[in-house]
């Protein structure tokens, strides 16, 4: 192990290297090895070391990731992008980089190689000329010169440790690469219109009618909300596609449409990728999807929540296929070519591929029942609300958005606010430090040296400043807030039908299911309406609105995962864990329930309402940052 390893870099120590010693950290390892490593830019800990990863980014990589596939520091050629330093760390600080990528070629070129790893975005752009990192990564790219394996930078999973889990996984792939440099996905076979005539293609359609799995997948053109094609597949290496603008006349369209509403309301059990967008997009076509047995999506949010779920990682994850997804740029219009109808049968057939996979991985994992009968239930249960939307009374809500205007014409004109337009920051900074704090306090500044004035300084400066700051923060926070009423909730758009519609996601980062604008880009978020805007919001007629909630549910379950026996007597006494927590916080115990939801003079939360916050971000992973700007938002 190098001593480099064991080096504390202090921000004195990178001072003086900087000062003292070559800038240049050069390749380390046999210059003709088989497999080259490749990162991006010197660290501190490179700089005092004189190596290519070192320091924990070197120990991460070496001793955790790469041990899996059976690579050692001596086999590899090790090296950055860049050999130099760049001025001040940043990238685009430096001067010649046509000639650092020139360096670095040539020495790659060199010999002949086994695979070549770029680590980061700067190492894929010198072989691809892509930065996403995160949507190469794991894609096994075969070039007449070398193998290119694309890999996250282990500094990354420093800063994001669920970033490990993904490159152990590549390290894996990466070593069946080494075992057989010829592995590669399987042929796809996709017929399109390029390539196949209207008959053939009609006749495979109709072939579909009797398959007992398909998959599915659709194209859209935003700017129209024209669905383009429809890709279908029965099998992991072929799928066809039929095409919805202008391909073939008219009397042709229509009958391959009738063929394709069919299939799709047929008995076959239907796969697909967030179905949600798909079904509501194929309904406004006249099309009902039937028979939904597997949406991907939350089928792996079933079994790996911490990961990714879109179609890009999961066919990293489960298939050989390199990432395609940059086919989907070259959409200009709603008319297709050969390149989008070949990459929306690509998309159908790994969704088969994908989705038969996790079927047997639900079984293997004992969550086929909960998927079949809770989360896809579910999740064809809110497609179905989002179809329907909420009545809205558009007259109160008219009504309500000309009061907010006019309120908001009544604080412009205050005195108070000296002609300042509340939305510009940079017009309330100067008037914040030329007039009203003093000399010696100024704002917090940006890393570009500029005046912060966001809301959270703003809530601080109507805690802390004088009466006039404090009338002059409220006057601009109040403008704030009626057109943040305005633009987000009484302008948002719906279809026309006096309803408000949303999109619901089911796979999140935290299980807790969210809300924004639908697939045709109307509607809202709907779950987090402020109090002072629902009353606009009403049942049809003979229904009525209720309102159900668990007691604690999450706190209880995750007393119950942790088996933590102190945190479940709390909810078996029938004690309140939010009053415990805000105890423990201000070192104060609370007679009662009603004693602990008593706001704290000059706020707006009370004692519990911070130990409920403080609950919560355990339980969802809230930095120290986030749970004070909840607080302080307060």
């Amino acid at each position: 192990m190098s001593i480099a390893f064991e080096l504390k870099v202090t921000p004195e120590k990178t001072r003086k290297i900087l000062e003292n010693r070559s800038y240049t950290i050069y390749p380390d390892g046999p210059e003709d090895a088989e497999i080259v490593l490749i990162g991006e830019t010197p660290g501190s800990y490179e700089l005092s070391s004189g190596k290519p990863f070192s320091g924990p980014s070197g120990r991460m990589l070496f001793d955790d990731l790469l041990i899996r596939s059976g690579i050692v520091r001596s086999q590899c050629l090790v090296l950055n992008t860049y050999w130099d330093y760049p001025p001040g760390g940043k990238t685009e600080r430096i001067e010649d980089i046509t000639r650092d990528h020139a360096r670095t070629l040539s020495l790659i070129q060199k010999h002949p190689r086994k695979v070549v790893v770029p680590m980061g975005g700067e190492a894929l752009s010198l072989f691809t000329g892509e930065h996403s990192v995160s949507a190469w990564r794991g894609s096994i790219i075969h070039t007449p010169s070398y193998t290119l394996f694309p890999m996250y930078n282990p500094a990354a999973i420093l800063h994001q440790y669920s970033l490990k889990t993904v490159c152990r996984h590549d390290c894996m792939r990466l070593k069946a690469l080494l075992d057989d440099p010829d592995l590669s996905d399987f042929p796809r076979n996709i017929r399109h219109p390029g390539n196949t005539s209207c008959e053939q293609l009609t006749h495979l359609l109709e072939e579909m009618r009797s398959v007992p799995i398909l998959s599915f997948d659709i194209e859209t053109h935003v700017k129209t909300q024209t669905i383009t094609c429809v890709g279908l597949s029965s099998s992991a290496d072929t799928a066809i596609v039929i095409p919805l603008t202008q391909t073939w006349d008219w009397e042709s369209h229509q009958k391959i449409l009738k063929i394709l509403k069919e299939v799709l309301e047929g008995p076959s059990a239907k796969i697909g990728q967030n179905l949600d967008y798909d079904v509501q997009h194929l309904w406004h076509l006249g099309i009902g999807v039937r028979n939904i047995w597997l949406d991907t999506m939350i089928a792996h949010a079933t079994i790996q929540p911490e990961l990714p779920h879109d179609l890009g990682f999961l066919t990293s994850w489960y298939t050989l296929h390199p990432y395609y997804k940059e086919m989907r740029k070259s959409v200009a219009s709603h008319e297709y070519s050969e390149t989008q109808w070949r990459y929306n049968g690509i998309d159908a057939a790994i969704t088969f591929d994908i989705g038969i996979q996790l079927a047997q991985e639900l079984y293997d994992t004992n969550t086929w029942d909960y998927f079949h009968k809770i989360a896809m239930p579910a999740q064809k249960t809110l497609i179905r609300m989002e179809h329907k939307g909420v009545l809205i009374n558009e007259d109160l809500r008219n009504e309500r958005r000309k009061e907010l205007n006019e309120g908001i014409d009544e604080i412009l004109i205050d005195p108070i606010l000296e002609g300042i337009n509340p939305n510009s920051s940079k017009q309330i900074a100067q008037h914040l430090e030329d007039k009203l704090l003093p000399p010696s306090k100024q704002l917090p500044r940006t890393d570009k040296g500029n005046p912060k004035c966001d809301v959270h300084v703003l809530k601080s400066l109507r805690r802390t400043g004088n009466a006039k700051t404090k009338s002059f923060v409220d006057a601009v926070l109040a403008a704030r807030e009626k057109r943040k009423l305005i633009s987000t909730y009484l302008n948002a758009k719906t279809r026309g039908d006096d309803r408000m519609h949303c999109s619901y996601r089911v796979a999140t980062k935290t299980g807790r299911i969210s809300s924004s604008q639908d697939p045709f880009q109307t509607g809202m978020n709907l779950q987090n309406i402020p109090k002072s805007q629902r009353d606009w919001f009403i049942p049809d007629k003979g229904m009525l609105f209720w309102e159900a909630d668990l007691s604690q549910v999450e706190a209880r379950l995750t007393a119950w995962l942790y088996q933590d026996k102190d945190y479940m007597n709390i909810f078996l006494e029938g004690r309140d864990i939010h009053t415990e927590n805000a105890a423990i916080l201000f070192e104060q115990d609370f007679k009662s329930k009603e004693e602990a939801n008593t706001k704290i003079e000059g706020t707006n939360y009370s004692p519990r309402h911070l130990g409920k916050i403080m609950s919560h971000s355990l339980d969802y992973k809230g930095t120290w940052n986030t749970v004070l700007k909840e607080m302080l938002n307060k």
